[in-house]
């Protein structure tokens, strides 16, 4: 009678399992942030082409205007849309912009501040508008505004946008021909349909989610300190919050000068270069 001899399978021994197990954690340590990172910029990069659509959109309004930018008035009598909206960028686009809620969402934003959201940079804006005629409601997304001095005025309109002060026709762009195009903002990221800087003297908000004009609409911390912007030449680039400063908002804006007092959140930013 032959004996057939089993040898007992020998397993991993707890140091060696902690070993295994340490080097899983320190892989993690080491891919997690990696990938975090490459998400951000994936992110960062989508938003960057949706901000350079709404540019097209516009620059295709205004080679069939003549060269003008985007047309404002408050004439009610010359609106075919009823709503808070109406008198905005939004219904002179919507023949470029119909079913286009895919590129109106950056995808680091989540809810508008009504359903939640009360983070400026997460915000997104929502409006209602009525056709007159036909009583279509148009529902809109986003979370891009447009630079309001880049609007162009109906002939005899004698009425500014909220935040502009008297002198408010002499620093609107009106029209696409300038020298200086690739440092006017044209559409960039914003919790609003539009917001009007004035001076590179404005202080940014003090809190990081607290509401403030001039600057308040697009100073927002979406990208790691930047945000996207499409200028009036047609290009697009991230621009750091503390740089939004340089940029020629309007046409009697000072790009040059001193900078104002940086708040807390915005302290560790990358600094301008100093004029």
């Amino acid at each position: 009678m032959f004996m057939k001899s089993c040898k007992k399978d020998k397993g991993f021994t707890l140091i060696e399992l902690l070993v295994v197990i340490s080097v899983i954690a320190l892989l993690m340590a080491i891919l997690v942030p990696v990938l975090n990172k490459a998400k951000a910029y994936a992110r960062q990069v989508i938003c960057m082409s949706y901000v350079k659509q709404w540019g097209v959109y516009s620059i295709l309004y205004a080679e069939s205007n003549q060269g003008k930018t985007v047309l404002f008035t408050k004439k009610d009598d010359l609106l075919e849309w009823n709503g808070s909206g109406s008198k905005t960028w939004m219904p002179k686009l919507k023949k470029y912009i119909d079913a286009e809620e895919k590129v109106a969402l950056c995808p680091s934003t989540t809810r508008t501040e009504n359903e939640g959201e009360s983070r400026l940079a997460k915000q997104i804006w929502q409006e209602t508008l009525t056709h007159k005629t036909t009583r279509e409601k148009w529902v809109i997304r986003n979370s891009i505004g447009i630079n309001n001095w880049i609007y162009s005025l109906y002939p005899g309109e004698n009425k500014k946008l909220s935040g502009m002060d008297s002198d408010f026709k002499n620093k609107i762009w009106g029209h696409t021909h300038y020298k200086s195009a690739s440092n006017i903002p044209l559409f960039l990221e914003s919790y609003r349909w539009g917001g009007v800087v004035n001076s590179r003297d404005d202080e940014p908000r003090i809190k990081e989610n607290a509401r403030k004009d001039s600057f308040d609409r697009f100073c927002i911390d979406r990208h790691n300190a930047h945000v996207n912007i499409c200028f009036l030449d047609g290009s697009v680039r991230k621009v750091g919050l503390k740089f939004l400063w340089n940029l020629k908002w309007h046409r009697k804006y000072k790009t040059r000068g001193s900078y104002p007092t940086w708040p807390k959140w915005m302290l560790s930013m990358k600094e301008p270069p100093r004029h």
